[in-house]
């Protein structure tokens, strides 16, 4: 895949899981406490990241 290609696909892919984490907010917002709802969202982020960072060997 080319350079330009992967780009806009990496662009596309952050737009969508955005839009997905706004919406999953939204939701949660009626059952949850806005700390909560933080808390939880860095844990998931943090999780992505370390497995990520795994996969591509970096520290």
């Amino acid at each position: 895949m080319s350079n330009d290609k992967q780009g806009i696909f990496f662009i596309l892919l952050g737009m969508f899981f955005f839009s997905i984490q706004d919406v999953l907010v939204r939701q949660l917002a009626d059952y949850a406490s806005l700390t909560q709802i933080m808390f939880i969202r860095g844990m998931v982020g943090s999780i992505i990241l370390i497995i990520f960072l795994k996969l591509t060997k970096r520290r």
